[in-house]
């Protein structure tokens, strides 16, 4: 970017300087390069496991991005924070659009990847995934996001099967007092995060509202795209000790979001068989969870949760959602007896919704439905041989609306030798459940225009109670190893083969003439579970104590997809073929954390991703882009930043549209400067 670009930058860093010179004491954030890898390997993770368990000794492919990660990365989103993790497949679609996954499968809608926040699924049962515009968090109150590759529905559920994302936010004692955080830049007009905390009888409190304005990115031909972003978010957390063993942690939130874009949907009178539409999708969502923990004099341990989540989706005049979900969930873990090590549960959620479509894309047979899950677990770790052997059995049974009951077992062998060692394998099967969507929509795909004497056809998908679809079906297999060499090197490897039954695809059903708007031929596609698949890979991380004051990780995925359909139709042949597209092959990433001296640190990622071919709607090159962060620490207390993304091309292209006919959009080179204030 040539230096004039930069000049308004620079002059909106300088009024940041100006409006913060008043900062006075509060330590400066902890350099992820200076903390020991004894310690990262010591870090309790709680979701590959339900227990606090050090990530040495965990029985998956368990990665820990940091609070000092998220920092030093200059993420200011759970997207851009989520691609720090080995296997995470992070597509940036547009202005406030991502598609997040893992091991395959990825795209917007990607629906074999389970999201927590807290413990709170963030997954909706609208189309099994994650509306990533909707959800977020104050990225400096993240203590730290646990990311397991891989199956965890034994112990988490249904969708749980490319992998678990819990996002675990900091607890109110650690955010006491006042942080003010500013940005503007290329794309962000302006975020602006205002949080404070304080103490109250038995505990601590904390409220915060933050606000994102950004522009949009440019189309394929140049063009702006309709895409516009903004977001406003507020929440607080309260958490008070009882009793000398019971805590309780009360927390909520509230979004308003809304963001432009283009869809191009089938027209019957258009001689080129489309309309563009313009639209604004309007998303609004508020949860209240409460969470109680005792931990007994014998050593047991008792989690119980519950929450309550509404939310609305509004996607211009063609869609209209309302939702509400009400999830109970509580766990025991008693005493350890002999070599045993149980964790016992039981889960119960209903989600009811109030669906509404226009004329021209979407029509629900069903304006209304309640989903309801309830399911028991149990996870049993056995003890073989003390401090190096262990087995992990554990199955959880759950019963849902749409397919009954579904048993979800997993077998889980951990072999340690040393402390600086391990060696683990796993067996699991899970299953993704249909989505609301996939129950009882119709969607106009298509129109192809008319050829005469040949009148138009309009492609439509339908989905009949008659005709339901069933669950997909996962079995997985996995080998891991980590080793620490010496005090500054550690290498983690896992690999993975995952064979899918019962995929969801399309198949050739019957036509019929309409008259209305214009005559013309109507042909079904009907979807179905005709279709199974296999991916395989791995993931490696190499992480490296230069010296003092400097971190080197590298990383590298590697997915290979294919999905086959189990018959000759060639709808059914198609569906395969976009089922296995829109992952990358390979990805990889460098990244150096570096202190500088002078309370300044530099920061650079060099990302690269292979290209997205297939039948994907449109082939996405593979590209290689740098990101880079300069941080002064002024003063205790702030911090002046200057970021810049992409930096190696003016644009590229990370994802195509899928299901839904939107815009393909570039993203652009972007630079801003941030202040974050605490005292």
């Amino acid at each position: 970017m040539p230096l004039p670009a930069f000049r308004p930058l620079l002059t909106r860093l300088a009024a940041l300087v100006a409006a913060a010179c008043a900062a006075t004491a509060q330590a400066a954030p902890d350099n992820p390069a200076d903390l020991s890898l004894e310690d990262l390997l010591k870090v309790d993770v709680v979701t590959a496991s339900r227990k606090a368990q050090a990530v040495q000794d965990v029985a998956a492919a368990v990665y820990v991005i940091t609070r000092e990660d998220i920092e030093h990365s200059g993420a200011s989103s759970l997207p851009a924070a989520l691609s720090l993790a080995p296997g995470v497949e992070v597509q940036r679609l547009a202005s406030g659009r991502w598609a997040v996954g893992t091991r395959g499968f990825s795209g917007r809608f990607a629906n074999k990847l389970l999201v927590l926040m807290d413990g709170r699924s963030i997954y909706s049962p609208l189309f099994s995934g994650v509306l990533w515009e909707m959800e977020g968090t104050l990225m400096e109150d993240i203590e730290r996001i646990e990311v397991i590759r891989g199956p965890g529905a034994a112990l988490w559920g249904a969708n749980a099967v490319n992998g678990v994302i819990n996002i675990i936010t900091r607890q109110a004692r650690d955010t006491q007092g006042t942080l003010v955080a500013a940005s503007t830049g290329t794309l962000e007009r302006g975020s602006l995060a205002l949080r404070h905390g304080g103490t109250l009888p038995g505990g601590h409190w904390r409220a915060w509202i933050s606000h994102q304005d950004a522009k949009h990115f440019d189309d394929l031909s140049g063009q702006p795209g309709h895409d516009g972003w903004r977001t406003t978010r507020a929440g607080f957390r309260v958490d008070r000790a009882l009793t000398g063993d019971t805590t309780l942690s009360l927390s909520g939130g509230l979004t308003d979001n809304t963001s432009g874009d283009r869809w191009y949907t089938a027209s019957l009178v258009s001689p080129t068989g489309v309309n563009v539409d313009d639209i604004v999708q309007r998303t609004n969502a508020t949860h209240l969870l409460a969470r109680a923990s005792r931990l007994g004099s014998d050593g047991s341990e008792t989690v119980v949760q519950g929450y309550l989540a509404t939310d609305r989706v509004v996607g211009g005049r063609f869609f209209d959602q309302h939702r509400m979900t009400v999830d109970l969930d509580a766990q025991h873990r008693p005493r350890p007896i002999g070599h045993h090590d149980l964790v016992l549960g039981a889960t119960w959620r209903s989600s009811h919704d109030s669906v509404g479509s226009g004329p021209g894309l979407f029509a629900f047979g069903q304006p209304q439905r309640t989903f309801t899950v309830a399911s028991l677990f149990v996870n049993d770790e056995i003890t073989l041989r003390p401090d190096t052997l262990r087995a992990t059995v554990g199955a959880r049974i759950e019963h849902n609306s749409f397919t009954g009951w579904e048993p979800q077992p997993h077998l889980r062998l951990a072999w340690t030798p040393n402390p600086t060692q391990t060696l683990w394998g796993a067996l699991s099967r899970a299953v993704r459940t249909p989505s609301r969507a996939e129950r009882d929509i119709q969607v106009d795909l298509r129109a192809v225009p008319a050829n005469p004497p040949t009148p138009p056809v309009l492609l439509r998908s339908i989905t009949t109670e008659a005709r339901p679809l069933d669950s997909e079906l996962i079995d997985a297999f996995e080998l891991g190893y980590r080793q620490q060499f010496g005090p500054s090197v550690a290498l983690d490897v896992a690999l993975f083969s995952n064979r899918y039954h019962r995929l969801t695809g399309g198949s050739s059903g019957g036509q019929s003439f309409e008259l209305a708007p214009v005559p013309h031929v109507v042909q079904l596609l009907l979807p179905g579970n005709g279709l199974h698949g296999r991916t395989r890979g791995g993931e490696l991380v190499l992480d490296w104590r230069v010296q003092r004051g400097w971190r080197v990780q590298a990383t590298y995925s590697h997915v290979e997809t294919s999905v086959m359909s189990n018959s000759a139709d060639p709808v059914s042949i198609g569906s395969a073929a976009t089922q296995g597209a829109g992952t990358p092959e390979r990805l990889l990433s460098l990244r150096s954390t570096l202190a500088l001296g002078g309370n300044v640190d530099a920061d650079a990622r060099l990302r690269h991703a292979s290209a997205i071919s297939g039948a994907a709607t449109t082939p996405v090159p593979g590209y290689t882009t740098l990101d880079l962060r300069l941080a002064w620490h002024a003063r205790p207390g702030l911090t002046l930043a200057l970021i810049g993304e992409n930096l190696l091309r003016a644009h590229h292209l990370e994802g195509a549209p899928e299901l839904l006919p939107s815009q393909t959009l570039r993203v652009p080179r972007m630079a801003h400067v941030k202040a974050l204030w605490q005292f």
